[in-house]
């Protein structure tokens, strides 16, 4: 905390010297990068600021990082003893592992961040990760992304980190700043209190860091640093409506209208700025995981004791595939040796005090692709069709996921493509498709549901994509009769949303028919059409589903 004087042009740089000021204020910051140089390129400026700072990985015990009773050490000596955890003390503490913390263990961090401590969390998350606990996130004011441009717009001129934070208690917000932030806030679709209480804080904090730069610099730089990251995506950011136009009133003296109007395209101007302060694909990024978070995405996670990221070991039985945890097994055993009259120099080493080994993994994903070849969906639709099927098979493979495709016209339903990871494989089979013919929407269903439930042994998650416009016209039985072909397609439907497999369905008629909503019901599942027009547009909407 005794950094010079100078200009500072980097935003870790500046976040670095923000949080060396007021620490208790502004909490914290989320860093998002890749374990290596993209984040040492951030680490390295803001721990400088920082100063002295306590590393610690998110998956030590709570003993170690939190602290309390040493029940080893109180059995073996017969009085309580009392060990301090590495989260104590007051300097600033970085969590590794950040997107790996539990919601017990993120709470108890948070509480620490609300007793006037620092947080760095250093999120190293894929995109089929959740993202850091949202307790954690919302007390922090800053984040910072390999993915983001470092430069600030407009280099802060800035006094020492000592002068300024002996000036922090005499800077104060006006009014008039105090309702702009309100106000952006609201308009970015930002329901925390805290983001406009942390945008004020920062704010504040950069008054008493620089007293030359002039005040709607430092305002939009608090609102960038703040909201950026907390903005919604462009589309999906609430739009209000036009204001009524209001009847012409005679003239009248000056009542501030021109004051309002200047505060409007202020606050214009920093969303503005606020739009602009992070990639558009940083916030579908953030969004996607946000998605993972509520159960979308990839694959269902599960425990292993092979494989995956590491869990804390859990007391159970040696069999053949478990590994043994060693140092929890012994420290299980350590405060019972005295009672187990242990010979001098060994362990003594019971059944009950062997701890194994488990982690956490996501199973593989397969995506199924059932398509109506028929001569309804495909006659003047096929090329768009096929268009549409490239396109997430795309998608599919950049999730390095295994992709499946059934197609069903006439009489039956035949597996065209068996799960594979091969795209090359996957689009040849594309070019020998041929629509016409009946639509047996049950019996692709059910060949579908043949590949999920295969799928399901092999330790997979099943995903099935309908591409169809569900006017069934031929039965399980090869009959033509529209009535048990309609039956049959809406009981296939109650076996796959019984089988509890995720479905996106795609209408591939000109407008959606009675038949398809009423089989989107039974699926579970909401219907997205496929514009004539711009059908990768409307596949690319579907990207957190998927």
């Amino acid at each position: 905390m005794t950094e010079a004087a100078g200009v500072i042009s980097g935003r870790a740089h500046l976040v670095g010297r923000l949080l060396a000021i007021n620490p208790t204020g502004l909490g914290g910051v989320w860093l998002r990068a890749r374990h290596g140089a993209p984040r040492d390129r951030l680490t390295a400026p803001l721990f400088k600021e920082l100063g002295e700072i306590r590393t610690v990985s998110g998956t030590v015990d709570d003993l170690a990082l939190f602290g309390g009773v040493d029940m080893t050490e109180s059995l073996l000596r017969g009085v309580p003893v009392m060990r301090k955890g590495l989260a104590e003390g007051s300097g600033p503490l970085a969590v590794q592992g950040a997107e790996r913390l539990t919601a017990d263990r993120a709470s108890r961090l948070a509480a620490c961040c609300d007793q006037r401590r620092a947080l760095v969390l250093l999120d190293e998350g894929s995109q089929d990760e959740a993202l850091p606990h949202r307790a954690l996130r919302d007390r922090l004011a800053f984040m910072l992304d390999e993915c983001a441009p470092d430069s600030l717009s407009d280099p802060v001129s800035a006094r020492s980190t000592l002068d300024a934070a002996a000036r922090l208690a005499e800077c104060r917000l006006t009014d008039k700043e105090t309702d702009a932030l309100v106000s952006v806030a609201a308009r970015l679709g930002l329901s925390d209190l805290r983001a406009p209480l942390l945008a004020a804080e920062t704010l504040r904090t950069l008054k008493a860091l620089s007293d030359t730069a002039a005040p709607e610099i430092l305002l939009g730089c608090a609102a960038q640093l703040v909201f950026g990251h907390r903005a919604l995506p462009q589309d999906e950011a609430a739009t209000p409506p036009p204001p009524a136009e209001e009847p012409s009133q005679p003239d009248r003296p000056d009542d501030g209208g021109d004051a309002d109007a200047d505060a409007a395209f202020a606050q214009n101007m920093l969303v503005d700025a606020i739009s602009t302060s992070l990639p558009a694909d940083v916030l579908i990024s953030l969004t996607s995981r946000s998605a993972v978070a509520r159960g979308q995405g990839k694959g269902i996670a599960r425990r292993s004791v092979l494989r995956g990221r590491p869990l804390p070991s859990r007391a159970g039985k040696v069999s053949s595939g478990s590994r043994v945890d060693l140092l929890a097994t012994l420290s299980a055993a350590a405060p019972w040796q005295a009672l187990r009259n242990a010979t001098p120099g060994r362990t003594a080493v019971r059944p009950e005090d062997i701890r194994i080994r488990q982690y956490k993994e996501r199973s593989e994903r397969t995506i199924i692709f059932a398509v109506d070849m028929s001569g309804s969906a495909a006659f003047a639709r096929l090329a768009e069709g096929k268009g549409a099927i490239e396109h997430l098979l795309g998608r599919a493979y950049s999730e390095r996921d295994r992709v499946a495709l059934v197609t069903f016209r006439d009489a039956g339903a035949e597996l065209v493509l068996p799960p594979t990871r091969a795209l090359t494989r996957a689009k040849r089979s594309l070019q020998g498709l041929h629509a016409g013919g009946a639509t047996p929407l049950a019996a692709g269903m059910k060949a579908a549901l043949d590949v999920a439930a295969q799928a399901v042994r092999a330790g997979q998650t099943p995903h099935l994509v309908i591409i169809s416009d569900g006017r069934a016209n031929c039965a399980l039985d090869g009959s033509n009769d529209r009535q048990q072909a309609r039956s049959d397609a809406l009981l296939l439907a109650r076996h796959v949303r019984s089988a509890g497999i995720p479905v996106t369905l795609l209408d591939s008629g000109a407008r959606t028919s009675p038949a398809l909503a009423e089989l989107a019901q039974s699926l579970g599942t909401e219907v997205h059409s496929l514009k004539r027009s711009s059908a990768s547009a409307a596949l690319d909407g579907l990207v957190p589903t998927l």
